[in-house]
């Protein structure tokens, strides 16, 4: 496995309409890092996690079953982070 140069947290909620869009733009600006990105979906009701997971396998998801606010979900990333930055 490649060394992961930088890590990518997104919180989302209610967003699907957005994740195609926020996606092209991190892929169009990579270049040639390695990425990681993980999306933490904090109970969205507008099929955010089953869209994330049929259409970015390759994102690291992380499922709440209600909104437990931005920082604590920035939080629950944090062990899972691989990047140098």
């Amino acid at each position: 496995m490649s060394a992961v140069d930088v890590s990518i947290v997104v919180v989302n909620y209610n967003t699907a309409r957005l994740l195609d869009e926020m996606f092209a733009a991190i892929n169009a600006t990579a270049d040639d890092l390695v990425l990681q990105t993980i999306v933490v979906d904090n109970g969205s009701r507008d099929g955010s996690a089953e869209f994330i997971r049929s259409h970015y396998p390759n994102v690291e998801l992380i499922e709440n079953s209600v909104n437990v606010g931005f920082g604590r979900a920035n939080n629950q990333a944090i062990p899972l982070l691989r990047g140098r930055y």
